[in-house]
């Protein structure tokens, strides 16, 4: 086995403490979707919102169980929501999606991507990379659904 420097300790200890901290918590999301009989509809949430949680960098709480509770509140919200508010004019759901997006731009832009311990942000200009790469991103989906 090769002999392993700092910085690479310190890759794999960061990567370690993903897998500790995201895998107890996305079993904890699909067990209890499963129990709540809308397992089907909270894993389509899920794989729906990962792309954007991935380009965004997520939002970061201060602790795990800060975080696994903001987590399934996200997802289960946006279940529990979708399942049982149903839109009567059809005007109406898309105003409603228009200023979701709007809110989600907001927060992107301010929050996005995250300053942490673990994912430093050295310099204004990556940061800044980072949101016009965000921003390219949001602009190409809308795009997309523009053209058909």
């Amino acid at each position: 086995m090769p002999d392993i420097d700092d910085e690479e300790a310190e890759v794999i200890k960061y990567g370690l403490e993903l897998i500790i901290g995201e895998v107890p918590k996305i079993l904890l999301l699909f067990i209890i979707a499963i129990v709540l009989k809308i397992g089907w509809l909270v894993i389509f949430a899920y794989f729906t919102m990962l792309p954007y949680k991935i380009v965004a960098g997520g939002f970061h709480l201060k602790t795990n169980i800060g975080c696994t509770i903001g987590t399934l509140s996200i997802y289960y919200g946006n279940v529990l929501i979708s399942k049982y508010i149903t839109w009567t004019q059809i005007y109406t759901k898309y105003i409603v999606i228009l200023i979701a997006f709007v809110f989600s731009m907001i927060m992107v832009s301010l929050y996005a991507p995250a300053d942490t311990v673990n994912l430093p942000i050295l310099t204004k200009k990556e940061k800044k990379n980072k949101k016009r790469f965000i921003l390219h991103i949001c602009n190409s989906i809308i795009n997309r659904f523009n053209s058909n």
